[in-house]
């Protein structure tokens, strides 16, 4: 429907032309087109057994923009499937709920490798694409967080503290490019540090070579062999620590001479 509205009056007319209210998904489909993120897709993972229907890098970009357009479970892929105007802009349909559930279900641990080797792929490029070349800086945040699941039923979600059940995953962002490099889903009652020197080893392959690491972790991660293992790829890092004696003697014993300003003082 159109509104033609002029000094003293305005008509009401309606039209056949597909409406569509998140008109923004055209940019998120550039910017997966100019990252290559539908072609590593198609080059690296095989789950499909047949020809037909949506291909497995069709199926994970029509879902991963329904995601980032608000859906929180596969039943809300229906509304994304409504919007005619998108699938004619995309080129082909969401896949319906039940589809979708199906095509998940297939997933093992050996096609989730296959689709971070294609992540990793996309992560070098969206490097390249952001200017980022030999010898430059790079800092990585990690964290971990809760995400409530709204039913007990749910696959790897536990009561915790927060009195809800809730999923614990990890995550690592890229300082400074406001871009989120990896996550990793644990079940909710896994401890901060659990699991961690594995994801930092895989957030280590999805940046570029010859580049200047630094991580920095809170004190829910500090550990020595995390440390150890930063310390043999040649990462720098800091960590928050609990000021327990034996660390606060440790530290008294260091000269002032040695003290420098924090470089993160003002962002931890």
């Amino acid at each position: 429907m159109s509104i033609n509205r002029s000094a003293r009056a305005f008509s009401v007319s309606t039209t056949d032309r597909n409406l569509t209210s998140h008109a923004g998904a055209v940019l998120l489909r550039a910017a997966a087109d100019a990252v290559g993120l539908g072609a590593a897709i198609g080059a690296t993972l095989h789950l499909k057994k047949r020809a037909r229907g949506l291909t497995e890098a069709e199926s994970i970009l029509a879902m991963a923009e329904a995601v980032a357009l608000g859906a929180t479970c596969l039943d809300d892929l229906a509304i994304a499937r409504s919007d005619h105007a998108q699938e004619e802009l995309r080129g082909y349909a969401v896949p319906a709920p039940q589809t979708a559930g199906s095509f998940l279900r297939r997933f093992t641990l050996g096609h989730i490798g296959q689709l971070n080797k294609a992540l990793r792929t996309v992560h070098l490029r969206a490097f390249e694409l952001l200017g980022v070349i030999s010898g430059d800086r790079i800092t990585l945040d990690f964290d971990s967080t809760y995400i409530r699941s709204y039913s007990s039923r749910r696959q790897g979600a536990d009561p915790t503290w927060t009195k809800r059940y809730t999923l614990h995953p990890l995550l690592c962002f890229v300082s400074g490019l406001s871009t989120c490099l990896h996550a990793k889903l644990r079940r909710g009652k896994s401890h901060t540090a659990n699991g961690i020197a594995g994801f930092v080893a895989e957030c280590l392959r999805r940046v570029p070579k010859e580049t200047h690491l630094r991580a920095r972790f809170d004190s829910g991660f500090y550990s020595k062999d995390l440390f150890a293992m930063l310390e043999d790829k040649g990462v720098t890092y800091l960590c928050g620590a609990a000021l327990t004696p034996r660390l606060t003697s440790v530290i008294r014993q260091i000269p002032d001479a040695c003290w420098v300003p924090c470089a993160d003082k003002e962002r931890r």
